[in-house]
């Protein structure tokens, strides 16, 4: 789906799987969103480290419409922490987390 599409069906939220920074900030621009959560990458909760393969510069994504996160997080002590996004937002005055994780090859 191209940012345009995006912008037109006009979603509260994506959820996004196999992500990185470059796509995600053009889209976020693009599509009209207002804010992307990133698991990896350089803007991501967990930065690059030293030896990363490819596949670990990639992870989940929400991007979101009206105010920032009040909290955004990683699952810290899953195997690709990068590949579960959890953002908590407000919405109708109340606090609703929402989540993005992408399963590992091999993960039923």
């Amino acid at each position: 789906m191209n940012p345009g599409e995006w912008r037109e069906r006009t979603p509260d939220f994506v959820l996004a799987q196999e992500a990185n920074s470059s796509s995600m900030d053009r889209l976020c621009g693009e599509a009209g969103f207002d804010w992307v959560v990133m698991g990896a990458g350089p803007s991501g909760l967990r930065p690059p480290a030293p030896g990363d393969r490819t596949v670990r510069q990639r992870g989940s994504a929400i991007l979101g419409r009206g105010a920032e996160p009040r909290q955004r997080s990683i699952l810290e002590d899953a195997p690709l922490p990068e590949r579960a996004v959890l953002a908590v937002v407000d919405a109708g005055g109340r606090p609703v987390t929402v989540a993005s994780y992408h399963a590992p090859p091999g993960v039923n």
